[in-house]
């Protein structure tokens, strides 16, 4: 449980399918998401590029 109040920019772009992509941040900080948002995105890709296997999202 966190006592701060956070906001996350949206991104439903994923490899091959729609993977809803989410980092929260402290609301002055959102600004700094997009590289972090860039470098999770290129990783999924380069993971599924590398071993074929594809992103099972079975998060809640």
């Amino acid at each position: 449980m966190m006592a701060s109040s956070l906001v996350s920019p949206v991104d439903a772009e994923a490899v091959g399918s729609r993977v809803l992509l989410q980092l929260w941040v402290e609301p002055g900080n959102l600004d700094k998401t997009q590289h972090a948002m860039e470098s999770l995105k290129h990783s999924i890709r380069w993971n599924s590029n590398a071993t074929g296997w594809r992103l099972i999202w079975t998060g809640s």
